[in-house]
Formats: C-alpha cells, sequence, structure tokens
C-alpha cells in the first residue's frame, strides 16, 4: 500500500507542481540546444562553406552531419582533399 500512495498515477500538487516545472526546464534546454547550434553553424558556414556544399551534396547528407563531420575530421584542410578524392572514386559497394 505504501509503493501504491506514492506511485506517479496518484494525484498530488506537489508532484504536478514538480512535473510542469521539469516540463518547462527540459523545453527551455531543447530551445537553448537549438539556438547554440544554429549560432556554431552560421559560424562553421563561414569557415568551411565550400566543403560544407561538397559534402551537403551526397544525397542524406544535411548541413548539421556535414558539420559534424568536418569537425570531427579536424577542419577543412585536413579532409578537403580526402572528400574530393573519395567522390572521384565513386560509391563503395
Amino acid at each position: 500500500m505504501a509503493t501504491a500512495s506514492s506511485s506517479v498515477g496518484v494525484s498530488s500538487p506537489a508532484k504536478e507542481l514538480v512535473l510542469k516545472q521539469e516540463a518547462s526546464l527540459l523545453l527551455y534546454v531543447e530551445e537553448q540546444i537549438k539556438e547554440t547550434t544554429n549560432v556554431l553553424l552560421r559560424l562553421c558556414n563561414d569557415r568551411m562553406k565550400k566543403d560544407i556544399e561538397i559534402l551537403t551534396s551526397i544525397k542524406g547528407i544535411g548541413e548539421t552531419t556535414a558539420v559534424q563531420f568536418l569537425v570531427e575530421m579536424g577542419g577543412t584542410s585536413t579532409c578537403t582533399k580526402t572528400i574530393k578524392s573519395s567522390l572521384r572514386c565513386g560509391p563503395v559497394r
């Protein structure tokens, strides 16, 4: 019986308040993540515009994936030649 009284399904003003606050916090954090991502994408676009255009020309690769790939590769100078040579080789089967 003690377990049932602390169940999520039990009506409690305190639990409802905490749930609303947690949901509000989650929405706020998600919005901040989107805003930060957009700022970083704009900054990266300025520095890696040509490489991003090359990568996004590949079917299924969007701007976010292209930027993540370039960051993982260490920037534009190290991966531009690799990307271009890979594109010349064509699809791998």
